[in-house]
């Protein structure tokens, strides 16, 4: 838990666009981030998505999306 509340993977998904050659590194901007936690104010659950980009070098070899749930704290 932290100051907002519970974090839950509610759904996600990979898709691998070439073999990983090398050391990796993971990547994401505010432009791959949508949803907010203005919810969790009034005591609801809060939605985002986010994506993050996994390089190689500068070749992105996969891509992860995944949807997160806050829960407020009790």
């Amino acid at each position: 838990m932290n100051d907002y509340g519970y974090i839950v993977l509610a759904n996600a998904n990979i898709r691998y666009r070439a073999p990983l050659r090398g050391v990796a590194h993971a990547f994401t901007n505010m432009k791959q981030v949508s949803g907010d936690l203005d919810g969790l104010a009034s005591g609801k659950k809060s939605r985002f998505n986010i994506e993050v980009s996994v390089a190689c070098g500068d070749k992105v070899v996969a891509t992860f999306e995944g949807l997160y749930v806050v829960a407020p704290k009790k």
